[in-house]
């Protein structure tokens, strides 16, 4: 039997071994087209996963708010870093869970959120475990 300390970087080992795959479906399934992993600053690269544009996320994100040219579908894109952190989601904290806040990804986003929902069970809790990582 191994002993506990092995186990636990076994235990370790899988986790990590998921939040990999998870990256690599995050990427596959296009999250990292606006949720882009570094962005280019002074000092180097900045961890951030987000474009920090604004995109048209579709009527299920609507809040009929206008701010200059940008609708109320028109959010910006939230960073992802510190993800794991959270227990609301989305840019205003209207869902608990991260399926729910893919879920409601509509607009330009639409395509990646079908995407995501095509995949198997398994592949979709790589990529929520890989979310989760961050």
């Amino acid at each position: 039997m191994p002993s506990p300390s092995l186990s636990g970087g076994l235990a370790h080992d899988a986790e990590a071994a998921v939040v990999t795959a998870g990256a690599k479906a995050f990427d596959d399934v296009g999250c990292g087209k606006c949720h882009v992993p570094y962005l280019h600053g002074a000092a180097g690269q900045v961890r951030i996963y987000s474009d920090l544009l604004l995109h048209d996320m579709g009527p299920g994100l609507d809040d009929k708010i206008v701010q200059g040219e940008a609708g109320g579908a028109d959010w910006r894109t939230t960073p992802l870093v510190g993800l794991g952190t959270h227990d609301r989601y989305l840019h205003d904290g209207r869902v608990d869970t991260l399926r729910d806040a893919i879920l409601v990804h509509g607009g330009e986003a639409e395509i990646v959120r079908q995407r995501f929902f095509d995949l198997d069970d398994a592949e979709q809790r790589e990529i929520l475990s890989f979310l989760r990582s961050l």
